[in-house]
């Protein structure tokens, strides 16, 4: 059994099970956050986790690996759907209902089903024969939900709405080798309604926006505001940081973007209460990780506390709140 070519990074996890049953589903899940394909594998690697994915897709479209499509991955609270399912986490380009993912992630979750499927003749559409997804909306369908399984949100209120949708894209492509625009949510669920998310452009994530936006003008740096956190984001978020030491602590470190053992050593314990530029660069880099530190406004308040904690506890850092040397280290890795 082969896996999908369209990985870049992989990072086996623990948490998986042998497969006893044939591929006949594919099951979208939700990261609830905005993940790298690399911090959702660091996410799935401790064994007292207990659960995986058998691939993951970033908002810039990557994708992961952390359990071969030979394993069953812990995914969707059911053993038997995750024996007969390949299972994908995709991540959220706003961390907030409904829960939307970028162009890049709705295209690269096309292609990766596409290529499951071309891989996999078991999955199959409402004939019983073509190959294809066909979304029912039970547990029948070979195009699934964990929410069938549990009581939970997931895939969230966006895919949710539009499980339907990618089942067109997907079988189009498959007849055609024609992809098929992300679709845009006019009516949203009725959870999405009680809890509306910031409006988001059609690329990026408006929070990483703001924070490329807010370094721009306040180190006069041209990098592009996209809204995507990628290895450009962290290195100006890192100068950005660097820069503030110096200023703030006379640390005289190289602004080169490069989070050495010197920038390290330089960096200083910010927690609640805390109020300035270095506060923002947390709170940036908490957007760019997928948590919600609840503001951009360079306040170390309650819901900042919140979002670093659960980023410690995420991460295998003692969860105390306080934004210390390790908690820069993995926030700018």
């Amino acid at each position: 059994m082969s896996n999908s070519p369209f990985v870049v990074y992989t990072k086996l996890s623990p948490n998986c099970s042998a497969r006893t049953e044939e591929i006949t589903k594919i099951t979208p899940h939700h990261m609830s956050g905005n993940l790298s394909i690399e911090t959702c594998g660091n996410v799935f690697a401790p064994p007292s986790r207990k659960a995986s994915s058998n691939y993951g897709i970033d908002t810039p479209g990557r994708v992961g690996m952390y359990v071969p499509e030979s394993m069953r991955s812990w995914c969707s609270s059911s053993a038997w759907n995750d024996q007969r399912a390949v299972t994908i986490e995709v991540a959220n380009s706003v961390c907030a209902s409904p829960w939307p993912i970028s162009d890049a992630a709705w295209n690269a979750l096309v292609d990766l089903c596409v290529d499951i499927v071309r891989r996999n003749p078991g999955i199959v559409r409402a004939d019983g024969k073509t190959p294809g997804l066909n979304y029912t909306g039970d547990k029948y369908g070979s195009l699934t939900k964990h929410k069938f399984y549990s009581s939970t949100d997931c895939p969230g209120s966006w895919l949710d709405d539009h499980m339907k949708e990618l089942e067109t894209a997907v079988n189009k492509k498959l007849d055609t080798g024609a992809a098929t625009p992300k679709p845009v949510a006019t009516t949203p669920s009725n959870s999405a309604a009680k809890q509306p998310a910031k409006p988001v452009s059609r690329s990026g994530n408006d929070n990483i926006r703001a924070f490329q936006k807010w370094m721009n003008s306040t180190y006069g740096w041209a990098m592009t505001e996209d809204g995507i956190s990628g290895p450009d984001t962290r290195k100006h978020a890192v100068m950005a940081l660097q820069t503030e030491l110096n200023k703030q602590f006379g640390k005289g470190l190289a602004v080169d973007g490069a989070f050495g053992n010197k920038t390290y050593a330089a960096c200083v314990s910010v927690k609640e209460n805390a109020r300035g530029n270095i506060t923002r660069i947390i709170q940036g880099m908490l957007y760019c990780k997928g948590y919600d530190p609840h503001g951009f406004d360079g306040i170390f308040g309650a819901g900042c506390a919140k979002a670093v904690r659960a980023f410690q506890t995420n991460n295998g850092l003692a969860p105390d709140a306080v934004a210390g040397k390790n908690t820069f280290r993995k926030l700018m890795a």
